[in-house]
């Protein structure tokens, strides 16, 4: 997809996470994150619409989860698409995008059209 047509602004964020498919936990690293999905470097194959749970650590005491789906699995990575969170890992998210945003105003922007149907969030 080219970037012009992406409604959500990504940045780089080399995280070591886990992706959580069927109940077995899968070692990953995000390469790009968004408020609506991540790119990741992953050892395993997984189709597309593959649900999925996105676990992000990012210190003691702290996780994110998101539950997503496989969007695509190409040679750049496997690309997940988030439907929904709880309000600790969406306040925690938004906070690493505007951190590294090139323009943290456009940030503020996407938020007027909500990632999530309001139901949809854990």
């Amino acid at each position: 997809m080219s970037e012009d047509k992406r409604r959500r602004s990504r940045v780089k964020a080399g995280f070591e996470a886990s992706l959580v498919v069927d109940g077995k936990a899968v070692p990953v690293r995000t390469r790009d994150v968004s408020l609506k999905g991540a790119l990741l470097s992953c050892d395993k194959e997984f189709t597309e619409g593959t649900p999925c749970e996105l676990r992000l650590g990012l210190g003691p005491g702290l996780r994110l989860s998101m539950d997503a789906r496989v969007a695509r699995a190409t040679d750049h990575g496997l690309a997940i698409e988030f439907q929904a969170m709880d309000d600790q890992s969406f306040t925690h998210l938004l906070q690493i995008v505007r951190l590294n945003a090139d323009d943290a105003d456009a940030i503020e922007d996407e938020l007027a059209d909500p990632a999530f149907d309001k139901n949809a969030v854990l």
